[in-house]
């Protein structure tokens, strides 16, 4: 009973990081790509 409550802890924990970890990832491409695309809409507004 002990050892599958380990198990069973540890795999929530893997899965918890694995969210945190994708979603981190995931906000930090959004950011990025938000970052990209507005400098590029200022030079198109000075071009004209």
């Amino acid at each position: 009973m002990f050892m599958t409550f380990i198990t069973l802890f540890s795999l929530i924990g893997l899965l918890l990081v694995l969210g945190i970890s994708t979603y981190a990832v995931f906000q930090y491409v959004n950011s990025e790509s938000q970052m990209e695309k507005v400098p590029v809409r200022i030079r198109d507004e000075h071009r004209r």
